[in-house]
């Protein structure tokens, strides 16, 4: 269940972006990013969960943490 969420918030963030920006319209766009980045945050989240919870160990989740924080810099810029 974890891993199927994770995968649709990952997929989230790159499709509200393309959405967004597909619109045209700059007050769209601005809220589809704002989506982006709670899906982003949302990954962030389960990423903590599944080291919480044991399914995978720190040091394997830091490139995906990296690039989830690295992503949002990106869409904040």
């Amino acid at each position: 269940g974890l891993s199927q969420q994770m995968r649709r918030a990952a997929v989230s963030v790159p499709s509200n972006i393309a959405e967004g920006h597909g619109r045209r319209a700059r007050q769209a766009y601005i809220n589809h990013l704002n989506i982006a980045l709670g899906s982003l945050a949302e990954f962030e989240t389960q990423l903590l969960l599944a080291i919480h919870l044991g399914f995978v160990r720190e040091p394997l989740t830091e490139p995906a943490t990296r690039s989830a924080r690295e992503t949002g810099q990106l869409v904040m810029a």
